[in-house]
């Protein structure tokens, strides 16, 4: 699929929205192939975040079906060294290759491929795909989200009170110095909260 044209933002939404899923897609197939396979490791900066070859391979897969788009486009992605001419692009491209890779190397299906297209600094497309859950999460600006083809919305309310959340013990013990009290849901049953929170360190939704 070639790559797409910074031109009229409208067309830009709706095109990037067919470009991004089918990239995502691949990627996550990709990802999938290599799990639970011996595959080289390593870590990364001052704490120590683990990185494998296959965080590698799916950037590069992404980065070559989604980059290329003229000056307007750049790129931001956790396994690229950065390109400060990112700060003054129209566009710019986020992406997490695999969100959760601690997940990922040990084998457990909480992992995700994540990616999202900014423009000025306001996401208009997104995709986050749980290959190993079958679960594809897409967004863009002005047509919702769905959960593999379907809507769905946030849960409505003002307020923090009666929230679940779900998480590492140590963030939710930060956590409760600095929200209302909340229940706390064990990390593995996430599920329990929005169906499957993928990847996510952290679900909160209203209790229903």
């Amino acid at each position: 699929m070639p790559a797409i044209e910074a031109d009229d933002a409208a067309q830009v939404s709706a095109r990037v929205a067919a470009q991004l899923n089918a990239a995502v897609r691949d990627a996550g197939s990709l990802a999938l192939s290599m799990f639970g396979k011996p595959i080289k490791q390593w870590t990364k900066g001052p704490s120590s975040s683990p990185v494998c070859e296959a965080d590698i391979a799916v950037d590069a897969l992404l980065r070559q079906r989604l980059a290329g788009g003229g000056n307007a486009f750049a790129w931001l992605s956790e396994e690229t060294a950065d390109d400060a001419t990112r700060l003054t692009a129209r566009y710019v491209w986020v992406v997490d290759p695999i969100d959760g890779t601690r997940a990922y190397i040990t084998e457990q299906p909480d992992w995700a491929i994540s990616a999202a297209l900014i423009e000025q600094g306001r996401p208009i497309a997104a995709c986050l795909y749980a290959p190993a859950l079958d679960e594809f999460f897409a967004a863009r600006a002005g047509a919702g989200s769905t959960l593999n083809g379907g809507a769905i919305a946030a849960t409505p309310g003002a307020d923090l009170h009666g929230l679940r959340v779900a998480g590492p013990q140590k963030f939710l013990e930060r956590l409760s110095a600095i929200l209302p009290p909340f229940a706390k849901v064990a990390f593995a049953g996430a599920a329990a909260c929005t169906r499957r929170a993928g990847p996510l360190r952290c679900c909160l939704c209203r209790r229903q």
